[in-house]
């Protein structure tokens, strides 16, 4: 019977690392695109109810549904 067991290569390794590096770099870049995507500058700059209760300001996203 063939063994079946996972074993990527170092290729295979390699682009996965690539993969995640990449991710973790480019995250902090596109953030600003994709937490207000969609949304107009009204909607960006108004207030909604919560956002007193949030501790960190910087994490408010606004983002229009289609």
């Amino acid at each position: 019977m063939m063994d079946r067991r996972f074993n990527p290569t170092i290729i295979e390794e390699g682009l996965g690392a690539l993969a995640i590096a990449g991710s973790i770099v480019t995250s902090p870049l596109l953030r600003p695109w994709y937490s207000k995507r969609g949304a107009t500058t009204v909607e960006v700059e108004m207030t909604n109810p919560g956002d007193k209760l949030m501790l960190i300001r910087g994490w408010i996203t606004r983002t229009a549904a289609n």
